[in-house]
């Protein structure tokens, strides 16, 4: 229920400052499938940075 969800999103939420320091050509085009499904509004920040 809610506390998997909160746990799904705090994963995410770490993962994307990851990505903000190491973005390389395979992750950019391998994310995008994961956070269209997941959050889409986490990629739409990320992407438009």
């Amino acid at each position: 229920g809610d506390t998997a969800m909160g746990i799904h999103f705090g994963n995410l939420a770490r993962v994307r400052h990851v990505i903000t320091y190491s973005l390389s050509p395979f992750e950019q085009r391998a994310l995008p499938n994961v956070f269209s499904h997941g959050l889409p509004n986490v990629w739409r920040r990320v992407s438009s940075q």
